[in-house]
């Protein structure tokens, strides 16, 4: 899956922008709207290729695809900061930047024993809660992909040929783009 990647290019895009200012939301705007162009096309593109050819045609657009953004990237590399930097004129790393000091945290009383033991059990019902929304919503790629072909009718009329499954994937990339 892509679990490595969002969080680690999130942290890299951040770090490209001051932390306060409109520069740093075009940024961010450009970048969830390439993702978004991005899971738009790739199954309609690659489902139509699958389902015209063979499965082994989609899967391997999508591998060629995934070889073009490498590509992209490691040509890109020259122009990104070093890692553990932050652009010029980042105002988030205290009097070093922008003379602006970084957030204290606050004092909690009962000792570092008792912060502890609250830190861990806020941790563990963090991830009680969102384990299990994301397995479920893991469940997008693969079973919902099964449910979608076999327990709908995937056309807009009777007398329609059905829509292919992966169009109906690229609805969520769609909406979001719209909005």
């Amino acid at each position: 899956g892509n679990g490595g990647f969002k969080p680690s290019v999130s942290a890299q895009v951040s770090d490209l922008y001051p932390q306060r200012g409109s520069l740093r939301e075009r940024g961010f705007a450009i970048f969830y709207g390439g993702i978004n162009v991005g899971a738009l096309l790739a199954p309609l593109a690659c489902g139509v290729l699958s389902e015209i050819a063979s499965f082994h045609a989609g899967f391997g657009l999508a591998a060629a695809g995934m070889l073009v953004g490498m590509a992209t990237y490691l040509l890109g590399w020259k122009y990104l900061p070093p890692a553990g930097t932050q652009s010029p004129g980042c105002l988030c790393r205290g009097t070093q930047t922008g003379g602006i000091d970084p957030p204290k945290p606050p004092r909690e009383t009962g000792g570092p024993a008792r912060l502890s033991v609250c830190r861990w059990f806020s941790l563990l019902c963090l991830c009680l809660l969102s384990v299990p929304f994301w397995a479920v919503y893991a469940q997008l790629g693969n079973t919902f992909v099964l449910v979608l072909r076999d327990h709908t009718r995937r056309q807009l009329w009777p007398s329609a040929a059905p829509l292919p499954v992966p169009w109906l994937q690229a609805l969520n990339p769609c909406v979001c783009i719209l909005l």
